[in-house]
């Protein structure tokens, strides 16, 4: 249904991205892109990512590539990923082309991946130590990196000089070792990783299994690339249960839309674990 009553953008202004995101995927399509095309470009980032894709692709018609392209680099990689992937190719095309290289080349290694696997899923915001570092000298470089905000670490992951993954060192480790000692020396060589081509369902078993913040993803040839975080593995997995559940009642994609706005993807994975058969899926990324 449209929102009920007179859209005041005060008031929309003091909402939480999430809340917001819920508002403009309850209104009419050339409401919705009215009302998106004034937020400030922090808040509209921010609310663009708490989006499910098909709307978050249908908010951002009106914008020009660069408009998009400069809100979309505000946006971690993998979130930006997701609305990239959901645009037309042709459109898809001109808006990477329109963002700088450094900001573009992270977003087009994700869209190599199918959406539904670890490639798809993770984002470069981890910090990979050289095992060869001291304690004193690791402590520095962090310290050089104020763009690194400490509720982005999870784990601070080694690596070799070839980038394959080799241990992972927690910050307390950090804190509290001799400065002189080595990473190989304090470090963990235990560590649980996902592959890039891991599936939606071999993610999820890890993260009930493990109970981890994060997991490390390694390319075919154990190489670090990524990271994927419990909140986005959650966030996947309650998404496709809610699709998985409306395509089974024969929704439209705007139908989806307006469903997700009102019950949100907790109520459809309820109903379809409820539900007596479930739908395979078999999306896959689409490279630019």
């Amino acid at each position: 249904m449209p929102e009920p009553g007179p859209i005041c953008l005060e008031e929309l202004l003091k909402l939480h991205p999430a809340d917001l995101a819920d508002r403009l995927q309850r209104m009419e399509g050339a409401e919705a892109r009215k009302v998106f095309g004034e937020l400030p470009a922090a808040l509209a980032a921010a609310t663009l990512k708490e989006m499910v894709e098909e709307s978050a692709a249908g908010i951002v018609e009106d914008l020009s590539d660069g408009q998009l392209g400069a809100l979309l680099i505000e946006l971690p990689p993998n979130a930006a990923a997701d609305v990239v992937a959901a645009l037309p190719p042709g459109c898809r095309r001109d808006v990477m082309a329109a963002m700088p290289t450094e900001k573009a080349s992270p977003i087009r290694a994700l869209l190599r991946y199918p959406e539904d696997t670890a490639g798809g899923i993770m984002n470069d915001r981890f910090i990979a130590l050289q095992d060869g570092l001291t304690v004193e000298q690791a402590q520095e470089l962090l310290r050089a990196r104020p763009e690194d905000r400490a509720d982005d670490v999870s784990y601070l992951y080694v690596t070799d000089a070839g980038q394959r993954l080799v241990g992972v060192v927690s910050l307390r480790q950090l804190v509290f070792s001799r400065r002189e000692r080595r990473i190989s020396e304090i470090m963990s060589r235990e560590v649980e990783f996902l592959q890039v081509d891991d599936d939606q369902e071999k993610i999820a078993r890890q993260f009930e299994h493990y109970h981890y913040l994060g997991l490390p993803v390694l390319d075919r040839e154990g190489r670090l690339v990524g990271m994927v975080k419990a909140s986005d593995a959650l966030r996947i997995a309650q998404a496709e249960a809610t699709e998985d559940m409306q395509l089974m009642v024969g929704l439209s994609g705007e139908e989806r839309a307006h469903a997700v706005a009102e019950g949100g993807p907790e109520a459809a994975a309820v109903a379809l674990r409820e539900s007596r058969h479930g739908l395979p899926r078999g999306r896959g990324g689409q490279p630019l």
